[in-house]
């Protein structure tokens, strides 16, 4: 075994809908295992959507990595697995396999022959900076939910305007912000 994890019951579902969101953009995924933490990297086939997920250890009930190691996955054959387990889902990474284990079932995943290195998240320059309360923000994104699951954020040196528009109607919300 080169690294084992066993993700907690209370984010199961949580790693579940990571898997199912990225195979919606990418057929193949690499795990970067590190004694700390675990990092996924990937590109769509276009190369125009950077995907970055990073799981540290606290993530999961037991996380095993003495070295750092890298296992590539088809994500359409893993996502299928991982969603017929139930309450629990633990992962070991071999050379050449990932075994996937529930209370009750176990599956052998061979690893995708990928020799291309993950790639890294590009180096971004955040022009905008700003405070929101927080108490604000949530009342935001309640007042949102009634019409849409998308938010557009617009930012100003001293605004910031949330939107959003639905079948049912359109909302609007400014804040003063500290920069």
């Amino acid at each position: 075994m080169n690294a084992k994890m066993v993700i907690a019951p209370a984010n199961v579902e949580s790693f579940k809908s990571i898997f199912n969101s990225i195979n919606t953009i990418v057929d193949t995924i690499t795990f970067e295992c590190y004694p700390d933490r675990v990092e996924i990297n990937t590109l769509d086939k276009s190369k125009t959507t950077f995907i970055s997920c990073v799981m540290d250890s606290g993530y999961f009930d037991e996380y095993i990595c003495d070295e750092p190691d890298r296992f590539n996955i088809d994500t359409t054959e893993f996502r299928k697995i991982i969603k017929s387990c139930k309450d629990d889902l633990s992962l070991e990474f071999d050379n050449e396999y990932i075994h996937i284990h529930s209370t009750t079932k176990r599956f052998k995943l061979y690893q995708v022959n990928d020799d291309l290195a993950s790639p890294k998240p590009p180096s971004l320059d955040y022009v905008a900076r700003f405070t929101i309360p927080f108490k604000h923000l949530k009342e935001v994104v309640k007042d949102i939910e009634l019409f849409s699951k998308d938010i557009t954020v617009k930012a100003s040196k001293i605004l910031v305007t949330f939107t959003c528009g639905g079948t049912a109607g359109e909302y609007c919300d400014t804040c003063t912000v500290d920069g």
